[in-house]
């Protein structure tokens, strides 16, 4: 059965009565199970913390080149994941969670503890320190993978947060495409061998040769190996070189955790603890590793599944770049020759004008189609393009309005503007903003029944402009809704003719602008579908210009 080798204690102690004496208790409790290293000094102290091997502190707080509180925070600066035990003759509250707070897991005042509690203590510190490094470990790795879905950028990082919080060796293989397993990134404690450590790195894998990393990526589960043998390092070593530098480490326990996610190994990630620490992995460490794999493996997938989106979006980009340009070729000859042979018709053909208009009228809707299409993608891709102007909303709303009054006017549905005076100018893009407008109007059309009522408001709210469609149509049900804004999608009661396009560009240019969209409905009371858009601030390059603009204007009409 394998048992753990002596915890190694380094007594930070420079009165040697006091020295003698906590040696002496810790002898009396010391089975197998402690070891003593002593510093009379904190720049001793840090030195012999540098060379690895210790796995608990016991610090005094008075000190030839330390005093107070502060020796507790450079004792913690040099070794972060090593537990602090105070062992003072201060006897004071108010110092104790000072230095607690300090980054100590416990304080003991001298003459008040024996052996046993002595022993005791060093164990519930080692056991608290795990815990918090545990849990500052899994909030790090949290952090680093929520930092970006690029998860190339976060990868190399990995290894860097483990070591030295659970490994003095850590290494991340991640499987690629072709089934193949590349290490990316490695990490070690001792300064000393992370140029070995690089090494490692770019040593070469072959599945024809023996390693630990095949029977982890075969079976999909963790291997634990509590006490490394020169056995076991022989039998992993894939050839001279690979077990020289294995050697160098002097690993003394090891942990290999699979990334598993939907079924497939993604990759492997191997913590080694070596002479450095002179730690040991057990089931504790096991169980942090796999929680770290199991967060790392779920960003891992989802960051593949967004570059698979990425890279299938680009695709979809080119093939609709490509077809919407070789589909306007065709459409526009057919438009140009429509409007030849209208031009040429004699007025007497009555059923040929209405065929020809007929297709004409069919062209121009595809047009609209292949440019919502490139809407779409333009919005998609963060390349939709704005022209910013200082706007009149009175204005704006007037040109939209004028465009479907007409059509409006023929079923009997009026068309009102309510628009308060004065309003100041937004910045906006007009072109942009009348095409929001012709989406949210059509709508209305399309929905409202004859003898209804559009109206158009424009009104100020919490420092912007809140622009809104309100029809007298047959309204929205529930569960519609949340889906409105989404692409292609049409509700159960929209009429036939429209591609689910209007309402996700409407809600893109909005957006672009900085704005948001909104839509309140009532079943056989109607639906109102606002926006809102900035206002241009005062010294506003844009609001100085439109000022003057309408001045110039107001100079005009008075002459």
């Amino acid at each position: 059965m394998f048992q753990p080798p002596p915890t190694m204690i380094l007594l930070v102690e420079d009165n040697p009565g006091d020295a003698r004496l906590i040696r002496e208790m810790l002898q009396e409790v010391l089975r197998p199970g402690f070891d003593v290293a002593e510093a009379g000094r904190l720049d001793e102290a840090c030195a012999r913390l540098a060379r690895g091997g210790i796995e608990a502190i016991l610090l005094d707080l008075t000190l030839p080149d330390a005093h107070g509180v502060e020796t507790v925070r450079k004792v913690v600066a040099c070794a972060p994941a090593i537990p602090v035990v105070v062992l003072t003759g201060l006897d004071d509250q108010a110092v104790a969670l000072q230095a607690l707070q300090a980054g100590a897991q416990d304080y003991l005042t001298k003459g008040q503890v024996d052996g046993a509690q002595l022993s005791r203590s060093i164990r519930y510190a080692q056991e608290r320190k795990r815990l918090e490094i545990s849990l500052q470990l899994l909030a790090a790795v949290s952090a680093l993978l929520a930092s970006t879905p690029d998860y190339e950028s976060w990868l190399a990082g990995i290894p860097s947060l483990a070591v030295p919080r659970l490994a003095d060796l850590c290494l991340l293989d991640v499987v690629g495409e072709d089934g193949a397993p590349r290490r990316v990134a490695v990490a070690a404690a001792d300064p000393g061998l992370a140029v070995h450590a690089q090494e490692l790195l770019r040593y070469p894998l072959h599945r024809d040769r023996p390693h630990l990393l095949w029977r982890v990526l075969e079976t999909g589960e963790a291997e634990l190996v509590q006490e490394i043998s020169p056995t076991f390092i022989n039998a992993v070593a894939q050839d001279a070189r690979h077990l020289e530098l294995l050697s160098r480490f002097e690993i003394r326990s090891h942990m290999a955790v699979p990334l598993w996610a939907r079924g497939q190994t993604l990759g492997v990630v191997t913590f080694a603890a070596t002479a450095f620490s002179g730690r040991h992995y057990g089931s504790n460490e096991l169980a942090l590793a796999q929680e770290l794999a199991s967060r790392l493996s779920l960003a891992l997938d989802n960051a593949r599944l967004y570059q698979q989106a990425k890279k299938a979006i680009r695709a979809r980009d080119q093939a609709l770049s490509m077809v919407t340009h070789d589909l306007r070729n065709p459409l526009t000859a057919i438009t140009l020759g429509t409007s030849l042979i209208l031009d040429r018709l004699r007025p007497h053909d009555h059923a040929l004008r209405t065929r020809l208009e007929d297709i004409e009228n069919s062209a121009a809707v595809m047009d609209r189609l292949i440019q919502d299409l490139l809407d779409v993608t333009r919005i998609e891709g963060g390349g939709l393009r704005l022209t910013m102007a200082a706007l009149e909303a009175g204005g704006l709303l007037e040109t939209g309005a004028a465009q479907v009054r007409l059509a409006a006017a023929e079923r009997g549905i009026r068309i009102l503007k309510v628009v308060p005076e004065p309003l100041p100018p937004i910045r906006a893009d007009g072109s942009r903003i009348l095409q929001v407008l012709a989406n949210l109007l059509a709508n209305a059309l399309r929905f409202t029944p004859d003898g209804g009522r559009i109206t158009l408001r424009a009104a100020l709210r919490a420092g912007e402009m809140v622009i809104s469609v309100e029809d007298t149509g047959t309204g929205i049900t529930a569960e519609d809704v949340p889906h409105l804004f989404d692409r292609f999608w049409q509700g159960r009661q929209a009429a036939p003719g429209g591609a689910g396009l209007g309402l996700a560009i409407v809600k893109g240019i909005v957006e672009a602008h900085g704005g948001q969209v909104g839509v309140e409905s009532r079943l056989g009371v109607g639906t109102t579908f606002s926006f809102t858009l900035p206002l241009c601030r005062p010294g506003d390059a844009l609001a100085d210009a439109f000022q003057e603009r309408t001045a110039s204007a107001g100079n005009v009409d008075n002459a």
